[in-house]
C-alpha cells in the first residue's frame, strides 16, 4: 500500500497532478495536499476533509483519480470540515483493541458481523481482506445494529450511495454527526442475573446508568474472572452473557466482570457478576 504522500507526489502515482499557480482558485470536488504529508478531500462547500490514515485513502482512490498540490497559503483558505471515514461497502474493517468485525454502510455507519456473514461478503479469503484501524478512529463512525442475515447489506449498493467523498459528507450530515461523550466519563456498571435465567440456560446482564455518554458511543466488554475475553456489546447499554450449563460434569464456581467505555477508550469501574455454580445437573459456559 502506499503511503499518503506517494499517493499524491510517488512517481507513476494513481493520480494525475496539475501544479496551479498560486493566484488560481483550488478547485472544489477533488484531493488535495500542502507541503506536508496530509491529504484532504476539498469539499463542494470548500471545507478541507482529511484523510486520516492509508487505509481510508486506499478505499476512495481508483485509477482515474485526480488530485492537486497547493501552497500552503491557498490550503489555508480551506478551513477543516472534519476526517474521512472508509468508502461504504469498500473493506471489512476492526478496530485494534477489539476482534469486532465490521462493515461501513452510508453515514459512516458500522454494522458488526460474524465470520459467516463477513465470507458472505468478502468471500472465502475474507481474513486477509480485513483492514485494521486505529482505535482512535473509531469516534469518527456511528454504530449501527449487528447484522443477521446477508441480504441486510449490498456492498454495491452502500457504494452508490457514496459514490464519491462529497456524497458520503452528504450521509454523515444527513444522519448527524457522532455526538462526542462529555469528559470526564461518568456513570455505573452493574452485572446481575437476568430473570429468563434457568437452572439450565443461566442469563447475566451488564448494565450501565447514568452514563453522560450516547448510548452509541457505549462499548461493554465482558470477561471471566481469569481475564479470559468473552463477548463485546457495541452501541447499547446493555451487553448479555448466556451460559449453556448442560454439559457440565463437576461442580464449579464462575465469576464474570464487565468494563463500559466510550469512544475515546476512557473507563468506568468494573462490575462482577455474582459467584456462580455449576454443577452436573447445570451447564457450563460456551466459550
Amino acid at each position: 500500500m502506499r503511503t499518503l504522500n506517494s499517493i499524491l507526489l510517488g512517481a507513476g502515482s494513481v493520480l494525475a497532478l496539475a501544479l496551479p499557480l498560486a493566484s488560481h482558485a483550488a478547485e472544489t470536488g477533488q484531493f488535495v495536499k500542502g507541503s506536508g504529508d496530509t491529504i484532504y478531500w476539498l469539499g463542494a462547500d470548500n471545507k478541507r476533509y482529511v484523510f486520516p490514515d492509508d487505509v481510508t485513502l486506499q478505499s476512495w482512490i481508483s485509477e482515474d483519480t485526480s488530485g492537486q498540490v497547493l501552497d500552503d497559503g491557498q490550503l489555508a483558505v480551506h478551513p477543516i470540515g472534519g476526517a474521512m471515514t472508509v468508502r461504504p461497502g469498500s473493506y471489512l474493517v476492526r478496530f485494534a483493541s477489539s476482534p469486532t468485525i465490521y462493515v461501513v454502510a452510508h453515514g459512516a455507519m458500522l454494522h458488526a458481523v460474524s465470520d459467516d456473514l463477513a465470507a458472505a461478503y468478502g468471500g472465502t479469503d475474507w481474513k486477509l481482506k480485513i483492514q485494521t484501524l486505529d482505535v482512535a478512529l473509531f469516534a469518527n463512525y456511528r454504530v449501527g445494529q449487528p447484522l443477521k442475515y446477508s441480504s441486510d447489506f449490498n456492498p454495491e449498493q452502500e457504494a452508490n450511495l457514496a459514490a464519491t467523498p462529497d456524497a458520503e459528507i452528504t450521509n454523515k450530515l444527513a444522519a448527524g454527526s457522532l455526538t462526542k461523550s462529555p469528559s470526564p466519563f461518568r456513570g455505573t456498571v452493574s452485572f446481575v442475573e437476568d430473570p429468563s435465567s434457568s437452572s439450565t440456560t443461566k442469563v447475566y446482564v451488564a448494565t450501565v446508568s447514568g452514563s453522560n455518554a450516547p448510548v452509541n458511543n457505549l462499548r461493554i466488554d465482558l470477561y471471566a474472572a481469569d481475564g479470559t475475553y468473552q463477548i463485546s456489546c457495541l452501541g447499547t447499554d446493555r451487553c448479555k452473557l448466556v451460559l449453556d450449563t448442560t454439559a457440565v460434569t463437576k461442580e464449579e464456581k464462575l465469576r464474570y466482570y464487565a468494563v463500559a467505555s466510550n469512544e475515546r477508550g476512557e473507563t468506568l469501574e468494573r462490575a462482577y457478576s455474582p459467584d456462580i455454580i455449576v454443577t452436573p445437573q447445570n451447564e457450563l459456559p460456551q466459550m
